[in-house]
This record gives structure tokens, sequence and C-alpha cells, in this order.
């Protein structure tokens, strides 16, 4: 859908006039004038008639004055939401002291105002910042000697309307949702879910591709994972707050304050075979293992991480987990590769560790001793450091992939009916392998790369290379839901989660991995890949479904990983700037996840969120109404309203846009016959042309000897026109004819109007002879005697025998 069409369709009607005028911008472009007129980047003149510094000079006031608007609505607006959230906090703390005055329904009903009032803001900023992206896009396509590129740069840092979280208003919202759970033990249902869902939302659970995991106590959990569209995230994540709270990080100094979402970073392992990926895929084992180093927020000295090693027993469908924490300077001894002649104990009891001064398992013992831990606890963490340190060195690990995401979690901590929800954003894959001896992306002799990590590094595409990195365009959210009510219809937590999970808002991907994906998206040229996750052609696919029905639409069915689905995916690299929609507005990730200080990396990305339940109908009715008229909306726009769609097509990495069909590189190979069929032609109408001349001359050589000088005259004349008109006629159809055999031009070869003047000519001349010679015989026979040689003479006599009677 064109971006002017999906504008119109989207824009919330009390801010309408906030918006970006993008029509307006769209017509001081001019690119009706530039399209109506053929223009080209090589006519230069053409360019300057068309467009010139006074325009250029008007399109940039009018952009510079669209922006400053947005940018001042966002503030007041932002500054409203804040308000309003505080004047409902407020109400809180008031509650406490005199429950009498708290009028429940009016609290409820301005909270949905809230909850609605965050949902449009959000959808205003990314509607408008996209228009933004659009036009400024368009106008230096158009009008390559001028770009306001940078000048929307420098106004968006100054103005970074878009750049407003909102993870501090969900957590503030998730205490007032709070608030009236446990004072009111009010059973919050998504209105917004069950309009769309009343009548059609299965009665059965989520699909049975999920998994089981283990927790620490005796229950375990079905995982289920889903994809999920920015412009559906707002609404996933308000829908949620009305069950569950979401849970707030604190840092390591304790620090509650931050209201934001964390950034978590995690480093996975593999082999130069990539044997734990195959494995995973194959699932030719009976448990599939992977390994991990995970930790919050940037990498300081000192900072605690925890390396993780994660197991799925193909045969039960249960995860078994290993987590040891560490401080990051004991990460590059305790990943060390081992020579092959080492014998495995040295692990616990070599003497040689003892006096070495890399990190080991007995001085790490002696630490947690140290920290007057219980016997018990102790001899459990030197039995997981002895297991994690062994299967390093056995499979002979080690850093191939960094993951860099925001995440979102939802949970009710000691709730009976235990349920937690995760969302990660803002996905962002790195490589972090040295496979290449000679030019290794990591330091072989360190475990993670050092210039990601660095102190003062303010955007880290400063030192990413192109390749080096992937985004993923969805947010990938995990439902783990105890066995209990999986298999408790009845439960309530069962059916607010049925109605989530089945709605037109998530897309289910079963078993989907972020080890996986990232593997396959950045290695995928790589032989040691075995196979291809089956969720990669739906990467090319939109996921956004109509809410009409979505239920009935089957998203869960695997597709099977085959050998031509491998060829294929080979031929169809995924590059790292190849992906659409990828959502990157939180502040925190500003830094990671802007590309070379460079917004318009961005444009690819859907600016628009749903609304919540105040307003969720009238966000159903117009989705609706755009898929229902998405191929009636690409050919309404006028000359006037010109809008190509060229800017909707996006290329991938290193491919540009073709400035020639491919049929007309190389050389021109064309049969004789066809070259031999257009001469032909044209000797024939030079065989025309030389009949008519003839005919010319013979007649014009006999007018004194004629009976009808005069007409003689005049046909000698007209047979002469003829024959220049067949030898001009001729030589243009032979030369038109040969342009477009030598441009492999598939129109049509014919030439109909020559022939057809040709014919009509000679018919004129012809009757207009026979006339002249019934005349001349009914004059013979009239008047005898009198031989008029013209009309004049004919009529003239005509006129004195008339008067004589």
């Amino acid at each position: 859908m064109l971006f002017g069409v999906k504008l119109k369709n989207e824009i919330y009607p009390p801010w309408k006039d906030n918006y970006i005028k993008y029509d307006h911008l769209k017509r001081l472009l001019k690119e009706n004038i530039i399209r109506g007129s053929h223009y080209s980047d090589s006519n230069e003149t053409k360019d300057d008639e068309v467009w010139n510094e006074k325009d250029e000079e008007k399109f940039a006031e009018e952009l510079d004055a669209n922006l400053s608007k947005v940018f001042k609505f966002q503030a007041e607006k932002y500054e409203e939401l804040d308000s309003k959230i505080g004047e409902l906090e407020h109400i809180t703390e008031r509650y406490l002291d005199d429950k009498s005055k708290f009028d429940l329904s009016e609290f409820r009903k301005d909270l949905e105002h809230v909850v609605s009032l965050a949902n449009e803001l959000d959808h205003f900023a990314r509607l408008n910042f996209t228009g933004f992206l659009k036009i400024v896009k368009k106008h230096d396509r158009l009008h390559k000697k001028y770009s306001v590129k940078a000048l929307l740069n420098v106004r968006l840092k100054n103005l970074p309307y878009h750049t407003e979280d909102y993870s501090p208003f969900l957590y503030r919202l998730s205490f007032l949702y709070q608030f009236l759970r446990d004072s009111f033990r009010i059973d919050y249902a998504s209105e917004s879910l069950s309009r769309s869902l009343s009548q059609n939302a299965p009665q059965s659970f989520i699909s049975t591709n999920s998994h089981t995991a283990s927790d620490s106590g005796s229950d375990n959990f079905k995982v289920l994972k889903f994809w999920v569209h920015p412009e559906n995230l707002m609404e996933i994540k308000t829908t949620i707050l009305r069950h569950l709270p979401a849970l707030i990080f604190t840092d390591e100094s304790g620090d509650d304050d931050d209201l934001s979402d964390p950034v978590i970073s995690t480093l996975y392992f593999d082999n130069r075979g990539f044997e734990l990926y195959n494995n995973k895929l194959l699932k030719n084992l009976k448990e599939t293992p992977t390994l991990r180093i995970r930790w919050t927020s940037k990498l300081t000295p000192g900072k605690d991480v925890t390396v993780e090693k994660r197991t799925f027993l193909n045969e039960t469908g249960v995860d078994d987990d290993i987590k040891l924490k560490l401080k990051e300077k004991y990460i590059n001894d305790f990943i060390k590769l081992q020579s092959d002649e080492d014998d495995e104990e040295s692990l616990d009891h070599s003497t040689d560790y003892a006096s070495s001064k890399e990190f080991n398992v007995n001085k790490f013992t002696s630490k947690l001793t140290k920290r007057n831990l219980p016997q018990l606890t102790i001899q459990d963490e030197r039995q997981k450091f002895i297991s994690l340190q062994k299967f390093i060195r056995e499979q002979r690990l080690e850093p191939v992939l960094r993951t860099v995401f925001t995440r979102t979690v939802f949970q009710v901590p000691g709730d009976e009916d235990k349920i937690r929800v995760v969302i990660d954003s803002d996905m962002l894959y790195i490589r972090e392998d040295s496979f290449d001896k000679d030019r290794p992306i990591r330091d072989p002799k360190s475990w993670h790369r050092r210039d990601l990590d660095q102190p003062n590094l303010v955007n880290p595409f400063d030192v990413l290379r192109e390749g080096e990195y992937a985004k993923f365009p969805y947010s990938i959210m995990e439902i783990r839901v105890n066995e209990r009510i999986y298999s408790n219809p009845n439960s309530k937590t069962y059916k607010w989660v049925r109605d989530l999970v089945n709605s037109h808002l998530v897309k289910e991907v079963p078993n989907f991995s972020k080890f996986i994906q990232g593997i396959s998206s950045l290695f995928l040229e790589d032989d040691n890949l075995d196979i291809l996750p089956f969720w990669l052609p739906d990467l090319d696919q939109d996921i956004r479904r109509p809410p009409k029905g979505a239920d009935y639409t089957d998203n869960t069915a695997p597709i099977v990983p085959t050998e031509s689905n491998l060829k294929q995916l080979h031929e169809k690299i995924l590059s790292p700037s190849i992906n659409p929609t990828s959502g990157v507005n939180n502040p925190k990730l500003n830094n990671i996840i802007e590309e070379r200080d460079d917004v318009f990396d961005l444009e690819e990305q859907s600016d628009d969120d749903n609304e919540s339940s105040s307003s969720s109908a009238r966000r159903l009715s117009l989705a609706t109404a755009r898929i229902h008229n998405r191929s009636a909306n690409r050919n309404v726009s006028s000359k006037l309203d010109y809008e190509s769609e060229d800017e909707e097509v996006i290329l991938p990495a290193g491919v540009n846009k073709p400035t020639e069909y491919l049929k007309n590189l190389g050389p021109v190979r064309v049969e004789a016959k066809v070259w031999l069929a257009n001469e032909r032609t044209f000797l024939r109408w030079l065989h025309v042309t030389t009949m008519l001349t003839t005919l010319t001359f013979l007649i014009y050589s006999t007018v004194k000897s004629s009976h009808m000088p005069t007409v003689a005259t005049v046909l000698a004349y007209l047979y002469f026109a003829m024959s220049i008109f067949s030898a001009l006629w001729g030589y243009y159809i032979y030369m038109t004819r040969l342009e477009l055999i030598k441009k492999r031009s598939g129109n049509h070869f014919d030439a109909v109007p020559g022939p057809i003047v040709l014919g009509v000519v000679l018919l004129v001349a012809l009757w207009f002879n026979f006339f002249a010679g019934v005349r001349k015989a009914f004059e013979v026979a009239t008047f005898g005697e009198l031989n008029p040689d013209s009309w004049n003479d004919y009529l003239i006599a005509k006129v004195f025998n008339m008067m004589d009677k």
C-alpha cells in the first residue's frame, strides 16, 4: 500500500491537523511534471527548468515547519500523558487514607483512557516518522542535485520526537492495574481482543508444537513462541498488562528507579563445523545442548556474567539448564581450549592449575569458600564449573554470535497460576567468530569483541562492517505456561492467554531459536550448515493478518525443509540490510541500532501501533477496510496526486536499480531473415516510387496533345506528389524498423498509414480521370463542334445554351 493511502486510513481524527502534510509536500516536489516529461538522470537542463533554488527553499521550509509542528504536538501530549498517569497514581495514594472517596468506575474509565492515549501517541510518532523519511527519500531521488537528507538528520537530532521511550509509562500503568487486581479483585478481560474474537475464537488451546521446560520446582511449563509485528507490539503489551504486572529489573547496585526495559546481550558458542547448530535443527541426537554467556547493559570491568548451558531433550521435550555466574575477567581462562594430549582430570586435580595464574576450578572453589557459603552449594557450583568447562573443551567451542535486544517481562511472582511472558524486541545479531585466521572478526585471544565493548563507544556501527550484523524485523514473544493451566480449560489464565495467542496480533513459530536464526542469517553461505530453519521463508512475507477471521488462518503449519528449499535460500541470501519493519525507537538502543548515525536505515519499519479497548473498534474497522481496498487504492491517484511505488521497493544490499533491460545487454544478435525482410519491404516501396515517377513523366509529356490538358496537368502533379510521399515513407519505415530490431523491441512492426494514404490518393485520381472522361463524352454529344478544354468552358457553354432557350 502506498504511504499516502496508509496515512489517510490511520490518522487519528482528533489529531488530524497535527500530522505531517504528506500530500502537500508531495505536490511541492512536482513529481507529476517530472514523470510526465520523461525525466531522466542525464537530462540536467530539464531538471533546472522544473526544479530550481526557489522550489528547493520552499520545500525545505515546509518540511521544517511540519517537523516542528509534529515535535511540538508530541511533546505536549507526552507531558499530558505523564500528568494523567501521575494523577491516577495520586488517587491510589489517597485511597490508602480514605477509601470512601474512591470512585472505582471513574478510575477504571480514566485508566483505559490513558492506555488509549499512550497507544495513539506511540502510533502518531511512528506514522509521522515514516512519513518524513519517505518524503525526503522521494525528494532526493527526484532531484539528485539537491539533498535534504542531512537536513532531516540534523533536525531530528534537535527535535527527537521519535525517540520517546514509553516503557516507563508501561511500568507505571502496570502498577495501576496491579492496584486494581490486589485491592478490588478485578478480573480484567481484554476488551479489544474479546471484540475481535468473540465470534470466532477457537475453543482449543494453542498449537501442539510447543515444548516443555523444567523449572526449579516440580512443575513443568509449556513454552510457546511467537513473532509480533512492530505495529502490534504496543497493543500486545497493554493487553498483557491487564493480567500480569511488568517486572522491574534492578542493576547490580540495586537501583530500581530506572523504569526502562533492560538491554540484554547474549554470546552464543559453536565450533567451526557448527555442530551445535546442526544437531539442534536435525535432532539426530537424544539431547541438543547450546552454550551462551549473558549480561545486562554494557560490559564493564568486574561485571558479573552468566554462563549457561541449555540442553533440550528431544525424547521428552524438556529443557535442562546449567547456570554459572562468573566475573568477566575470568571468562578467558574459563573457556581456554586445552590441547589434545591434556588429560580431562587436569580440570579438577592438576597441580599445575594450583600454581598457575590462570583462573581454574580450585581458585573458583576457594573464592566460594571465602564467602562462607554452605558446603552443599560449593560442591554444586564446583560441579557446574567442571561440567561447563569440560563441555567447552571437548566440543572445542568458541564465541560465534552475539545478540542484543530489549526485554520486557510480565510475571506475578508466587502466583498459583504460574505464567511468564517475555517479549524481546529490537533484536540485533552480530558476528563474533574468528574462523578466518587471516582476518578474524574477533581477537582469538579474547572471549568477546573488545571494539564493541569500549567504554566510550557511542555508535557501535562505527566499528561494524557490512555483513557483520543483521537485524530481526519482529519482536519475539515467549509464553511459559504451567502445565496445570495448559490442561485446565476452565482456568481464567487459560482463557485470556488462548484469546491472545489465537488473535491476529501474533504469529506462532514453534521451536523458534535466536541462536538458530542468528547463525542462519549471518552464516547462510557457509558450507557447514547442513539445514536451514523452516521459518526463514516467512521472513519475506507480511505476518500481519486482518482482525476479522484471523483465527481461521493456519499460521502454525511448519514448512518442511527440503533440499530445494535449501538451494533457494542459498540463492536468496538474507542480507543484514534486508530486514524491513525493524522497530528501533528505544533510546537505550539508539546507539546500538542506529546505523552509522543515519535515521534513514529505519525507513523499512512500519511506524504505527494499535489501540487498546477504548479505540480498538475504530482501529479494527480501519485495518479491515485497508486490506479489502488494497487493490483498489493502488490506481486511484490522479496526475496531480501522482505517487510512484519506486520507494516501496526495497532492493537487497549491493543491488542497484537497473538502468537498462537485461535483454538489451550484450551484442545485437538477430537472424539474417529479419534484416532482409526489412530491406525487402524498403525495395518494394522504391519499386512503387519508380512506377509513380514513370507515370508522372508520361502524363506530363503528353499534356499538349491531350484532349483535356488541364486534367492531365493536375494528374501529373498529383502522381508526382505521391512519388515523393512513397519514397519518404519507405525510407522512414525502413529506419524505424531498423531501430526496433536493434533494441530488441517487442512492439508491433505494423505501418498502416502509408499504404492507406497512397491507396486513397490513387482512388481519388482514378475517379477524377473517369469523371473527366464521362463529362467529355457528354459534352461532345451535347454541343457538337464546341470543344471546351476545361470545366470553365463547359459551364460557359451551358449558361449560353440556357440563355438562348
